[in-house]
């Protein structure tokens, strides 16, 4: 192959190993906070949330609070 072809598709390859190691951390992410409540309460309505608010559920995942039982048993 041409060194040029082979340069170009070394670049790719790298970034198409990127993103996916990236699209794997982001899922990690959203499966460890799925999992885990937090005691700082629920992330917003979607509405509320700014741009970069957004950015950072669409990599870290949405916090939930943990349940609580207001209600007596009987």
């Amino acid at each position: 192959m041409r060194p040029r072809i082979r340069q170009a598709l070394r670049a790719l390859i790298c970034t198409a190993v990127v993103a996916l190691f990236l699209l794997q951390v982001a899922a990690w992410n959203h499966a460890r906070a799925l999992l885990q409540y937090r005691a700082r309460g629920s992330t917003k309505a979607i509405e509320a949330l700014s741009l970069a608010d957004k950015a950072r559920i669409l990599f870290a995942g949405a916090a939930r609070a943990r349940p609580e039982n207001d209600r007596t048993p009987g």
